[in-house]
């Protein structure tokens, strides 16, 4: 994905992340608010029924509306007749058991001229007894202690989705800085290998010339010795040049600049080309590389270039990675409009633990100290960027000790005009 539109989705995915939380925050305080009015609700209901059962002598109850409540959040209520304390207390714990077991409260008792029964004044700590109520003789405070366990349970939950809220939007705005950075880096990276790539072009290219010069010297060619160092020095000199456009290929792959100019090849031929190239490898290491081609010619649209690199990288990897003599099969078969291409080989395999891995850039299977095989770890890292840039799909199975197999899947064929029956290589 381009940069800009990476840095647009982040940032709007932030921002939509503050959205939630103010939302969040909004919904968390309405809740809170409900949940005090409900309990609020409650604690009228039970005083009005402990002042219906403590007023039956007196044969007058009071309404709701009969329940102050102050700014405090203290309750208060009025009472008709003497009190008997006892009995008041009595039916206190058993109205408000109702609402909540462990509902912890205290109350006091105060007669309309503000004198306590036995207690501080009421209008020490509250409005004047008398601009509450103005025709009553004894009035009953109440003063919720602690929320229910299950209102002040609530609360913590709420709380503790907010700050799980606050911490994912802290977490997000870390990781979107963290992927900013990232990119910067991986953006310095791909220039710099890019440049570096592009300064080992002119010394190759140099090299080339002076191998090629030495290599049609007349004393070169009559010295045995000479004429090998001669041949040593361009096949060097060719890896290193091989090296350098793979590099080159894969900046331009990170940087959405992979050029893919497709073109019709011949499945069979193209594939029996660059298996009678590597069955040299093979044959060099005591083993063999067969072709099996399809039943008839069949011809795909591909990048000609990458995907010879492509299946050529593949096939160097089965041969190179055996532990005695290769032996490496190269086949395809065309059905239901899609051409398998499948590698196999008899290997030393792959462990379950780095199959998923094997595709990544600059991974190589962990081998210690030991490095029978040179490489970077970009060739097969190259293969799944040609497949995902030409749309194929790509699997591979394998099997510690048994071998490897690695099925490319081209969509789209037709059969080629003229048939050309395919021979074994190796």
């Amino acid at each position: 994905m381009n940069q800009r539109y990476t840095r647009i989705a982040l940032v709007f995915g932030v921002l939509l992340a503050f959205v939630v939380l103010v939302f969040q925050a909004f919904w968390i305080g309405s809740a809170i608010r409900v949940e005090e009015n409900k309990f609020g609700q409650a604690v009228t209901g039970a005083l009005v029924k402990v002042v219906a059962r403590q007023n039956e002598a007196g044969g007058k109850g009071v309404s709701a509306n009969g329940v102050r409540r102050n700014s405090e959040g203290k309750f208060h209520v009025q009472l008709e007749g003497v009190p008997d304390p006892e009995f008041l207390d009595f039916v206190m714990h058993e109205e408000f058991g109702l609402i909540d077991p462990e509902f912890s409260y205290e109350y006091r008792l105060y007669d309309c001229q503000g004198d306590s029964l036995g207690l501080e004044t009421f209008s020490q700590e509250n409005e004047a007894a008398d601009t509450l109520h103005s025709d009553g003789q004894y009035y009953l405070e109440l003063k919720v202690k602690e929320m229910p366990a299950s209102l002040s349970g609530m609360f913590e939950t709420l709380l503790m989705i907010s700050g799980g809220m606050v911490l994912f939007v802290v977490l997000l705005i870390l990781a979107v800085l963290l992927i900013i950075r990232q990119e910067k880096l991986s953006a310095t990276q791909i220039e710099f290998v890019n440049n570096l790539a592009h300064e080992l072009k002119t010394p190759v290219a140099s090299v080339k010339i002076v191998a090629d010069v030495l290599e049609g010297h007349d004393g070169v060619r009559n010295d045995d010795r000479l004429s090998k160092y001669v041949s040593v020095l361009k096949k060097q000199n060719e890896r290193l040049a091989n090296h350098a456009e793979h590099i080159l290929s894969l900046a331009k792959l990170e940087k959405n600049e992979f050029p893919v100019s497709p073109e019709k090849i011949r499945l069979n031929e193209t594939l029996a080309d660059i298996c009678e190239q590597a069955s040299v490898k093979a044959k060099v290491a005591g083993g063999t590389l067969e072709f099996k081609g399809a039943d008839r010619e069949v011809s795909v649209s591909v990048d000609k270039s990458h995907f010879v690199n492509a299946v050529t990288n593949l096939v160097d990897n089965a041969i190179k990675y055996s532990d005695g003599a290769p032996d490496v099969v190269v086949s395809v078969k065309a059905r239901s409009g899609v051409v398998e291409l499948t590698i196999k080989d008899s290997g030393i395999g792959i462990a379950p633990a780095f199959r998923k891995k094997i595709f990544r850039k600059f991974f190589r299977v962990p081998t210690g100290n030991i490095h029978n095989v040179k490489g970077f770890g970009l060739g097969l890292y190259y293969v799944s960027k040609v497949c995902e840039s030409h749309g194929w799909d790509i699997r591979l199975d394998s099997e510690l000790g048994v071998g490897t197999k690695v099925i490319l899947k081209i969509k789209g064929y037709d059969y080629a005009k003229r048939q050309k029956a395919e021979s074994p290589v190796g």
